[in-house]
């Protein structure tokens, strides 16, 4: 059976979840003549996006794509679609890795991320998984302890 308390903590987070709806348009120019006005909703072209197509498209033409990234046009917004492992909104970001051996102590290069990175094995990490993370540390040093304490025992 619910409580007071509790109706009161359900009916706040219902209210949390609630969106604003989008800004009605009734013509071209609340699209900010970047798209259509159709049922109250603006439809966007020309690569721009948002509720009143007020974002400008990061690209137009493959030039605005660094890297040999190439404008993707075939609806809005148009984006820039980034080869050779390169990533971000205009192919700006450069990839971590390209292979394998690009990655210390048994790291792989994930080239499904954009852009390229390195996946580090477990007890690794960093751009190119090249700094021990604390769990291996103290896993050393305990067994570095350990090592220790049974030699002086050994030797006595």
């Amino acid at each position: 059976m619910l409580n007071f308390g509790m109706l009161v903590l359900l009916a706040t987070a219902c209210l949390l979840h609630i969106k604003p709806s989008k800004a009605a348009c009734t013509d071209a120019a609340s699209c900010n003549d970047h798209g259509t006005c159709a049922t109250n909703i603006c439809t966007c072209t020309d690569g721009y996006a948002g509720d009143n197509c007020e974002t400008d498209p990061p690209c137009t033409q493959d030039s605005d794509c660094l890297n040999s990234g190439l404008c993707t046009k075939t609806s809005s917004p148009y984006f820039c679609t980034c080869t050779g492992g390169y990533g971000g909104a205009t192919c700006a970001d450069a990839p971590t890795c390209t292979a394998d051996d690009n990655c210390e102590n048994g790291g792989s290069c994930n080239k499904t991320a954009t852009p390229y990175a390195c996946a580090c094995a477990t007890g690794y990490t960093g751009d190119t998984c090249d700094t021990r993370s604390g769990s291996v540390q103290v896993t050393f040093i305990i067994k570095s302890l350990l090592l220790t304490t049974f030699l002086s025992v050994l030797l006595k």
